[in-house]
């Protein structure tokens, strides 16, 4: 599958995969912004779980209280965003990046940022469409992201067939089973947790609370517990 080659970003930065986690609030930060390990094993779980590019949660470049949001407005807060580079890339051969966020509200927001399950897949993909056909009748080969309830690998590698993208950002069904790429590529997709998306993980971010999958409470467990059990030996 095209969506499991490499891709390229200006030469410079290699992805495994075209599959990206694009930014998904977590609120396991402390209110203070600063990173914890629960927030840490999250990360983790993505890129163990076989994801080519992981964007962080937003970061706020302001001085101000933002709650359980992780930020980067002081030098003080780089050491644990540096360790959680560092994990990330010790932890597996993803790559990581930052969304830097400064509160101003900009594009879709609402259930076009979120689209819920009676939405139709890939109700936003046309934005990425269009970016990206103008930028290649310019002369410009910039990779582009799409994204918008791409809900598993076979829409995904639509999209990259029919060139309407270059990366595919995939962002709830990560959340609901981190380990999904890992075992598409294995074979072994009757396995994979989907997402239904009943937007419970939103409904939590808006309320301030923490962010997990509605479904991980359908077996004993968290889904990190029983994930590290039965991938011990893979990761």
């Amino acid at each position: 599958m095209r969506l499991f080659e490499p891709c390229h970003i200006n030469g410079k930065l290699a992805l495994k995969n075209r599959i990206v986690m694009p930014a998904l609030v977590t609120r396991l930060a402390t209110e203070a912004g600063e990173i914890t390990e629960e927030l840490l094993e999250r990360y983790l779980l993505y890129a163990r779980g076989g994801t080519g590019l992981i964007i962080t949660e937003a970061i706020s470049v302001r001085k101000q209280k933002s709650g359980p949001l992780l930020r980067l407005s002081e030098d003080r807060f780089v050491p644990s965003l540096r360790e959680l580079t560092d994990r990330v890339h010790e932890g597996s051969d993803a790559r990581i990046a930052l969304q830097i966020i400064h509160f101003m509200k900009t594009g879709y927001s609402g259930h076009r940022a979120m689209p819920p399950f009676w939405m139709p897949e890939k109700v936003d993909v046309y934005l990425a469409a269009d970016i990206r056909k103008t930028l290649r009748h310019a002369g410009y080969q910039t990779p582009i992201v799409t994204s918008g309830r791409i809900p598993n690998a076979g829409v995904a590698e639509s999209l990259l067939e029919n060139r309407e993208a270059d990366l595919v950002a995939i962002a709830r069904p990560t959340l609901c089973d981190p380990y999904w790429p890992r075992k598409t590529v294995e074979g072994r997709e009757q396995e994979i947790l989907r997402c239904v998306y009943c937007n419970k993980c939103k409904e939590a971010d808006e309320a301030f609370q923490k962010v997990y999958c509605a479904q991980w409470k359908k077996k004993d467990g968290s889904f990190e517990i029983r994930s590290y059990r039965r991938h011990a030996s893979r990761i």
